[in-house]
């Protein structure tokens, strides 16, 4: 089946669900794959909007940090904080507490500092500066600010953004499909009792999952707030059909597992 078959299949047509579960899973992997990246495109169109009003990573600095310069080894700065939970980011400084303290724990990017030292993650490499070594001695937010115009420089950390949060949101996603076996496996057992291995669980569980995940994305956009409840809801829905379908063809099913064995 192509991608759309499988996607519609996936989203309305029931009856033909035991098809879903006979894919072969390099296929079915495939199709999941596929699906993440979009939902991973679209997920954060708002937050390129965002990035283009901040007109890149160099306007956001010059609208949203400090002044600040390094000399003699010391920073000098104003105390701050900003955090941004849905970009995952968090900005700190304070004379006060010791940027090794600072709690950024759910944060994928961040830049925390006290009057000696910077603490820097980009989401793949963490980073320790002393402002004593002399390296950036003179050093303020212009020159940051210039560095980030240079388009290399910021593609480059845009680029590690962007993996970093769809390598976050595949794991997640491949946490959520490991759940929904257990979910199905339970539901299975309390009403039709098919004759389901893991792997066709697992193939149906990235099935049973295209149209809620459509369905928030589609509310996400629209500004409605639902619910876990309703997800789960509408998710033990799908599988209950799904199941309901695969008991009826389990004898076909069957042969054909072990016609291709």
């Amino acid at each position: 089946m192509s991608f759309r078959e499988q996607f519609l299949t996936a989203v309305y047509r029931f009856k033909k669900y035991p098809r879903l579960v006979l894919e072969d899973f390099s296929r079915v992997f495939c199709f999941f794959l596929i699906f993440i990246i979009l939902v991973s495109i679209i997920s954060t169109l708002p937050l390129v909007k965002m990035y283009k009003d901040f007109g890149g990573i160099s306007g956001f600095i010059e609208k949203n940090v400090p002044d600040f310069y390094i000399e003699d080894g010391q920073l000098y700065c104003e105390a701050y904080d900003y955090t941004n939970e849905m970009l995952g980011v968090k900005i700190y400084y304070s004379v006060n507490e010791k940027a090794e303290n600072i709690d950024v724990k759910g944060y994928t990017t961040y830049i925390v500092a006290d009057q000696d030292k910077l603490i820097s993650f980009d989401g793949r490499q963490k980073r320790l500066i002393n402002f004593n070594d002399g390296a950036f001695n003179d050093f303020g937010k212009w020159q940051l600010v210039q560095f980030f115009k240079n388009p290399t420089n910021e593609l480059y950390m845009v680029g590690i953004f962007a993996l970093t949060m769809f390598i976050v949101y595949l794991i997640l996603s491949v946490m959520k499909v490991l759940l929904t076996v257990g979910l199905i496996f339970i539901v299975n057992l309390m009403t039709f009792k098919a004759d389901l291995s893991f792997l066709s669980m697992t193939k149906l569980a990235v099935y049973v999952r295209v149209f809620p995940c459509v369905l928030f994305l589609v509310l996400y956009f629209s500004n409605f707030a639902v619910s876990a409840l309703i997800y789960f809801g509408i998710l033990i829905t799908y599988i209950y059909l799904a199941l309901k379908n695969i008991k009826k063809s389990e004898a076909i099913i069957i042969a054909e597992i072990k016609e291709g064995v």
